[in-house]
């Protein structure tokens, strides 16, 4: 038996069940917009991250972690749909909700170093150079309220060196905070 008619029966029977805005509802939502995704049926997939997106973000809240998941989600398929801005602009938003999280949890957010490399690799694939890639990156951290110094030491932990190279002065500090 074939996923789509499970998935859209799961979808029906959520609806039916809970309401067509509840969270069982965004989450059945994500995984058909996956199986449209794997089957590079990625307009079809679109709306369906973006209701999934619209419907946790008013029950949870636009800085909830699930809202940061769906972000990143979408923005992954905006990037194969060819709509890098638009990408980097909803990775901009997950990466500020992990940071977010960061600061008032006081712990690594575990999905941070996977959203910055994604990120990225948005700007190289949409033609950014290395200087802006780094600025972008930079502003990411300051905009959080991190201290540059500091940021750029966190960055050169999370990101391989060939992504965000530091030189020899700051590499003992980096070694020293990973």
């Amino acid at each position: 038996m074939e996923a789509e008619p499970i998935i859209e029966r799961a979808l029906s029977i959520d609806g039916q069940a809970f309401g067509k805005d509840h969270p069982d509802v965004a989450t059945v939502l994500s995984n058909l917009a996956s199986l449209f995704e794997a089957t590079h049926r990625y307009n079809e997939a679109e709306p369906l991250r973006e209701r999934a997106l619209r419907i946790d973000g008013q029950i949870f809240g636009n800085d909830h972690p699930q809202v940061a998941s769906d972000l990143s989600n979408l923005a992954i398929l905006l990037h194969k749909l060819e709509k890098p801005e638009e990408a980097l602009s909803l990775f901009r938003r997950a990466i500020a909700i992990a940071l977010h999280s960061e600061s008032t949890n006081k712990q690594e957010h575990p999905a941070l170093p996977v959203r910055l490399r994604l990120y990225r690799s948005v700007m190289e694939d949409s033609g950014l150079d290395g200087t802006e890639q780094r600025k972008n990156l930079m502003s990411l951290g300051t905009e959080a309220g991190w201290q540059p110094a500091d940021w750029q030491k966190k960055l050169a932990a999370l990101l391989p060196p060939s992504t965000f190279p530091v030189d020899q002065a700051s590499a003992a500090a980096v070694a020293a905070f990973r």
